[in-house]
């Protein structure tokens, strides 16, 4: 609950403010309540079906207070919607963490699924994560502070504006960003981001006429690029949204070089369409084919936005709408990109000092980007916000493959099921020095005893421990298995099976079992290597399989095994802030088998002969 000061702030600044709801009536705070649009529920404790009942016992007796501090009540539970939805006022959705790596198709899916259920749109958002997940900025921070580098200065915005404009393709009410930490703490992080959102929201408000009276309609189909399209459909106008969906966890890429082909319907034959990605009403003209028109998007950005209208005027008025944002949001564009091309510059640099990459292959990449923008700068200075955005998001494009492939050369355990904080979260520069902790070389013997899962009892004392539930959805059978290990006589086997005739959903709302290993007690600034050879059968739906993570991090920077019927590898590297345990969770999401084997934990011990490899200065030519 804000304090005094907090609410005056408000009401000079005019802002508003979702709050925490309060404790007791306070006299003092009653006259300054006129900023609070409404009262926000789980802010500190999780909303699941366990605290279901004391959340509906708060909220009426939040409804007992006087009429001036009545709020509309507001909440974001993980599961159990629908019976939250009979007591709050609007509910928040969040979208599945980028980390997890789940498809577009799969993310809008699982989303539509939970609001399918509510059955009424009126009060229903959704949540987008602005920053990666605080428990792994902390070991980031951590990392950077052992190998002695500033903290991490960046992270992959691409992938929250992804998420942002397909939440539109459900046409919530509002859309909130989550954050732990503050945009005007100053940090460089905080400024990036701030940045990513002011460009992000100026686009959302160039389309939000079309947006918000929207109906969903069925999209045309793509032809060509690697591109996932949605359609809103309007009186007198439609709109589409394309994404690209090049991605690798919060990693993405435009499609430079490339293009998109949509294959319109024989309704769209007599429609004008506009292109917005650049804030101007770019007019495009179909190609018309054997099987109706066909529209070719060349060298599409992250993000395309398409208008279909049979109303000519409409140019004007999107034209005009476009206008409004297009100072700001190229100036916010062209902020980032610079930014990017030294950033991606000094890394490839320091990479190819530190003998971290064999040449530096991506340098192209780099100036090419690096040209454009300074042929550009003419047309940024002229006031030219068209052209001079069309040119920054071009640079942008090489600078998303160019980091795209130095993240390759600094995972060498890839394609395989890897998890390193700072490649996760855009920091290239911690992982150059971070990566001599992916040498087998390093690693010293394995701290746990019983990770083989080759003894008869491993569910005794001080073994594996086991929790279960929705017992009353769903049967599971947690067990050793003497068949099919990977290694030795033994493996862990645990399988679930819905009750009921509607299949369990995925994320956490799905959890059934949740398998924790014995601990391991660990020094600070360790560097902590956790392997593990798993298997997956007859997870169908989004956002189900086996999630393996562990205690330092957390299962925000899980990983989601689905669909790997042969034994699959998968290594997470960690990096310890404090004394204390660890441990390596698995947890069970959905229906389906999974076999676990050959459990490792190694501690990084490079010893005193291996030396950080530095490239000799040459002299000058």
């Amino acid at each position: 609950m804000p304090d005094a000061d907090l609410l005056r702030a408000a009401i000079q600044n005019r802002l508003q403010i979702y709050s925490p709801p309060p404790s007791r009536i306070d006299p003092v705070l009653e006259s300054l309540l006129e900023p609070v649009a409404g009262w926000f529920l789980g802010s500190s404790d999780v909303l699941d079906t366990s605290t279901l009942d004391q959340t509906e016992k708060a909220v009426q007796r939040l409804r007992s207070f006087p009429e001036r501090w009545q709020r509309p009540m507001i909440g974001a539970p993980t599961e159990s919607w629908s019976s939250y939805s009979a007591f709050l006022d609007g509910l928040i959705q969040d979208l599945p963490p980028r980390e997890r790596s789940l498809s577009a198709d799969e993310a809008v899916k699982e989303l539509n699924r939970r609001l399918s259920r509510l059955g009424n749109d009126d009060g229903q958002g959704v949540a987008v994560t602005s920053l990666a997940a605080e428990s792994f900025l902390r070991p980031a921070d951590s990392i950077a502070e052992a190998v002695g580098v500033p903290p991490p200065s960046s992270f992959h915005w691409h992938a929250m504006w992804l998420q942002t404009m397909r939440s539109l393709e459900c046409v919530p009410s509002p859309v909130l960003y989550r954050s732990t930490r503050s945009l005007a703490s100053g940090q460089p992080m905080d400024t990036q981001r701030a940045v990513a959102l002011s460009y992000v929201n100026r686009m959302i408000a160039m389309i939000s006429p079309g947006v918000v009276t929207a109906v969903i309609e069925v999209p045309p189909s793509i032809a060509a690029g690697s591109y996932r399209c949605s359609r809103l459909g309007n009186e007198n106008a439609d709109l589409l949204i394309h994404t690209s969906t090049a991605s690798r966890g919060s990693e993405t890429l435009a499609g430079d070089g490339g293009a998109i082909q949509l294959q319109l319907t024989p309704g769209d034959v007599n429609q004008t369409v506009w292109r917005l990605t650049h804030f101007t009403a770019e007019r495009l003209v179909p190609e018309m084919t054997e099987t109706g028109p066909r529209l070719e998007i060349v060298s599409p950005d992250v993000v395309e936005l398409i208008i279909l209208s049979s109303d000519p005027s409409v140019g004007g008025q999107i034209a005009a709408s476009a206008g409004q944002f297009a100072r700001k949001a190229t100036t916010d564009r062209w902020q980032l990109v610079s930014d990017a091309v030294m950033r991606t510059e000094s890394r490839w640099i320091a990479a190819e000092s530190m003998s971290r990459i064999p040449q530096q292959r991506s340098s192209n990449l780099v100036q090419a980007a690096k040209r454009t923008m300074g042929d550009a700068e003419p047309i940024f200075r002229s006031g030219d916000f068209g052209s001079a955005l069309r040119m920054a998001r071009r640079a942008d494009a090489w600078l998303l493959r160019s980091e795209w492939q130095l993240s390759e050369r600094l995972m060498p355990d890839w394609p395989k099921p890897t998890s390193s904080p700072p490649v996760v979260m855009g920091a290239a520069e911690l992982q150059i020095f971070w990566r001599p902790l992916m040498d087998e070389r390093g690693g010293g013997r394995n701290r746990l005893t019983s990770g083989s899962l080759d003894e008869l009892e491993f569910f005794s004392q001080g073994r594996l421990t086991v929790g279960k539930r929705l017992m009353d959805r769903a049967e599971s059978n947690v067990s050793r298995e003497t068949l099919g290990a990977f290694s030795g006589p033994g493996a862990l086997r645990a399988s679930v099976v819905s009750l009921t005739d509607d299949p369990l959903p995925g994320g956490y709302e799905g959890t059934v079992v949740q398998i924790k290993s014995p601990s391991v007690r660990l020094a600070a600034g360790s560097g902590v290597r956790i392997d593990a050879w798993v298997r997956t059968i007859g997870f169908g739906g989004p956002h189900q399989g086996l999630l393996m993570y562990d205690s330092i991090v957390g299962p925000d920077l899980g990983i989601l095994v689905r669909n790997q019927p042969a034994w699959t590898p998968v290594r997470l590297y960690r990096q310890t802030e404090r004394d204390g345990e660890l441990h390596v969770i698995f947890e069970v999401l959905g229906a389906g088998e999974i076999m676990v084997d050959e459990v490792e934990i190694r501690v990084w011990e490079p010893g005193q002969k291996i030396d950080l490899p530095v490239k000799p200065v040459l002299p000058p030519r």
